[in-house]
């Protein structure tokens, strides 16, 4: 850590605002910013569930109330909406202004990033890291077509950390009140964004007391500088968690999971499949290691221009990483009690690996600077490793590689896969290495290819300048095939086409239910946020259940006169069972209560018949 604002890091670099690095560094995070904020998606309204966040800043903005289908909005944090309530005020709120606000925080959330990681390793890791995630087509087309909360929450919680370094680095008073007050707002923003603010708050307290037992005497200074922070932030938390849970509207409370809190689902087997049930102890391992793979596949395809990589434990991109990553952690962590960036990481994936929910890549964005930091660090600990136990590293590796490749080598045999089958290969020539380890033994081995790797042995100058420079270019590739990917999706995004996105069905439906049923019409429809804020209407939940009985009683409860049910689209199988098999065995047990009311390609409207007073709760037929 530094002492001042301007001071020498402990390799080498200077902590100045601006050097030569920087300003090259920030130039081209812009560039692709601007790149991204004339390429938004041409839209003329918005098409997925971020219309929710949308609705809620209207509702803000009209009647000071945080409302949602008529109900208040207990599960997303108000923090987002507030800010979407700000830009429609002051400078308009039509879906460019919205969608290129995305593209600031984006750029801005890169230089807070590319600030801290300057500090913890230096200006080639920091650019490395920011430069090919801003470049990467995935951040291009996340800046660019979803209205999500995610990236705001990135730039906010990478500021917070950088603020926080400050503050514990600073020593005059004007200066640390300053930072203080700073960090405080941003901390708090954090948590108001996103619900996944909370790491912020467990890898303080993981940072505080790895610091109270490591580093006594420096410990008590900062105890009382962050505790404070700590006990705001919690104040806060505590008043949205006791807020929305007052305020909590449950339509189908037999339901488990969504739209319970976001600790209720995490009791769940499956997100996505609720009527599985809650989860066993035997099901964590598994979820643990599922949600791995697909972080782990998730950050090469980001950082890499390979596209999709199968989340598989015996592909490399998906091994190694989480290897380095671990030891990169852990070396952090075990060096001096590691600092807030290295708790609120491992505390941040410790959240998302118990996520029992479909993967979704934007989960990993708001840490993926910290994820390439700890996976460089992980590197430069192996290869110290293998220079001290260069045998016990080539049997290791030996039987690993061995029993890796035998795992994609059945793989590729089974299905044909071209990635089982690279894979495979990869390994057949680690576990090569390997061998060779041994048989050279730890002396030769050390003398003739650990020198080369180690940047703490004594090199030729040549080899590393040549080294340095082979990074630069690989580096400048790759960015520059990431923004050729981005034309691409620019393309993609002045040539958008409503229709084929999988949420038009509900669109056209919601559509049409406005302009053909009064407003007090009851809908029920399984994507509450795109047909509410098309339709206007009062919409209940279709529940992803199997059970007729529990839905006809929800129809007749909350007085349901319509329903939609669209085809079995990529959307409908998001919820399990698909709201087509769910209406199926609906209408086979009550056959008399339902009639189309209009009917297109990809979706029905249903008529709820009416129950005549003093009728028993439904007609249900004997056999069903």
């Amino acid at each position: 850590m530094t002492t001042s604002a301007n001071v020498v890091l402990t390799d080498g670099t200077s902590d100045r605002l601006f050097l030569p690095t920087d300003l090259i560094v920030y130039g081209v995070i812009f560039a692709i910013g601007i790149l991204e904020f004339v390429s938004w998606q041409r839209i003329n309204d918005f098409y997925r569930g971020d219309s929710e966040y949308v609705e809620l800043a209207r509702a803000l903005i009209r009647d000071g109330l945080y409302r949602f289908n008529f109900k208040p909005e207990t599960l997303l944090p108000p923090g987002f909406p507030m800010i979407l309530a700000f830009l429609c005020v002051t400078v308009g709120c039509t879906p460019a202004i919205l969608m290129q606000s995305i593209s600031i925080f984006v750029s801005l959330g890169f230089v807070a990033g590319y600030r801290l990681l300057r500090i913890e390793q230096g200006c080639a890791l920091a650019a490395a890291s920011c430069l090919l995630m801003a470049s990467s087509p995935i951040m291009f087309a996340l800046s660019t077509q979803v209205l999500f909360a995610d990236l705001p929450y990135f730039f906010a919680s990478m500021l917070t950390l950088l603020l926080a370094h400050r503050l514990d680095s600073s020593k005059g008073f004007r200066a640390r009140t300053v930072s203080w007050l700073l960090c405080a707002v941003l901390l708090v923003g954090s948590l108001l964004i996103r619900t996944a603010g909370i790491a912020l708050l467990t890898g303080l307290v993981g940072w505080l007391a790895a610091s109270w037992f490591v580093e006594r005497r420096g410990a008590t200074r900062r105890i009382k500088t962050f505790l404070p922070l700590l006990f705001l932030g919690m104040s806060i938390q505590g008043l949205w968690m006791n807020w929305s849970a007052t305020q909590e509207v449950d339509e189908w409370p037999t339901v488990i999971g969504y739209p319970h809190s976001y600790f209720a689902q995490l009791r769940v087997k499956d997100g996505n499949y609720p009527e599985l049930g809650y989860a066993s102890l035997s099901d964590i391992p598994q979820r643990v290691m599922q949600n791995l793979t697909n972080e782990a596949a998730a950050l090469s395809e980001l950082f890499s221009r390979m596209g999709y990589i199968a989340p598989t434990w015996f592909s490399p991109a998906v091994f190694l990483p989480v290897l380095l990553i671990l030891l990169g952690v852990g070396s952090s962590i075990r060096h001096g009690g590691g600092n807030w960036p290295a708790w609120y990481f491992v505390t941040y994936e410790m959240m998302y690996l118990l996520w029992p929910w479909n993967f979704e890549v934007r989960f990993l964005l708001p840490v993926a600077p910290l994820a390439f930091l700890y996976l460089w660090r992980g590197g430069k600990v192996l290869l110290d490793v293998v220079s001290r136990k260069t045998v016990a590293v080539g049997i290791t590796s030996f039987f690993l590689a061995i029993f890796l490749g035998l795992s994609a080598g059945v793989s590729a045999w089974r299905t044909a896969a071209l990635q089982p089958e690279i894979a495979a290969i990869f390994w057949a020539m680690t576990a090569s290495v390997g061998a060779g380890m041994v048989w050279w033994r730890r002396r030769r081995f050390a003398s003739t290819i650990v020198p080369i790797l180690t940047p703490s042995s004594v090199v030729k100058i040549d080899f590393v300048k040549s080294l340095a420079s082979g990074g630069g270019i690989s580096l400048a590739i790759l960015i520059v095939l990431g923004v050729v990917q981005d034309f691409a999706v620019r393309r993609e995004n002045l040539n958008f086409d409503l229709r084929k996105q999988a949420s038009y069905p509900y669109i056209a439906a919601a559509q049409w239910i406005k302009s053909h049923t009064p407003v007090s019409n009851v809908v029920m429809a399984r994507f509450p946020a795109i047909v509410h804020y098309y339709s206007e209407h009062r919409i209940v939940w279709f529940p992803p259940s199997s059970n007729p009985r529990l839905l006809m009683e929800g129809i007749r409860k909350y007085k349901v006169e319509s329903i939609i049910v669209t085809n079995k689209t990529a959307t409908a199988f998001y919820w399990l069972p698909s709201e087509q098999d769910s209406f199926e065995k609906l209408v086979r047990a009550y056959p008399m209560d339902f009639l189309i009311a209009h009917e297109e390609a990809q979706f029905k409207i249903y008529s709820v018949v009416p129950q005549f007073p003093g009728a028993p709760v439904s007609r249900r037929m004997p056999h069903a």
